[in-house]
């Protein structure tokens, strides 16, 4: 049953959690936020992509650098972070990553924090026939396939 499943076939998006708001950030360096929570279950081993998107500047126009690191299961990813650099310009900035993950139940979700600078503004247009590219922030869960 569980391997019903054509070969090399994907569930497809497992979830998303996208935080639709314009909001600042804190500006404590090293703070930690466990963030946008997605549960899914997996029939088999299966090869999992993380995709993560921020629209965001500095709130002083200097200097922000806001990180991220991929978790499952409140444990955090080997080397699946980013650190993304800030400033005056409401910039889009993209993640992913790619990770086999075991049978069953998890949530994924993200660890984020200041790591350097200033606080971060984040921002979001709900009118994407306005400005479409002010995303807030946006994570998705993506299957890629069984797991060799």
């Amino acid at each position: 049953y569980n391997y019903a499943i054509p070969y090399g076939a994907s569930l497809g998006m497992l979830g998303e959690s996208w935080n639709r708001v314009d909001a600042s950030g804190d500006s404590t360096i090293q703070r930690h936020y466990y963030e946008q929570p997605i549960s899914f279950w997996l029939p088999t081993d299966r090869l999992i992509e993380f995709r993560f998107w921020v629209n965001y500047s500095a709130s002083d126009g200097n200097l922000s650098e806001w990180a991220l690191q991929f978790q499952v299961d409140g444990v955090g990813l080997d080397h699946a972070a980013s650190v993304f650099r800030g400033e005056q310009t409401w910039e889009t900035h993209y993640a992913s990553y790619i990770a086999t993950i075991p049978a069953g139940s998890h949530t994924a979700r993200v660890d984020t924090w200041l790591q350097y600078g200033s606080a971060p503004v984040f921002h979001f247009n709900g009118d994407s026939t306005h400005d479409p590219l002010w995303i807030g922030r946006r994570f998705q869960v993506w299957d890629r396939g069984v797991a060799q």
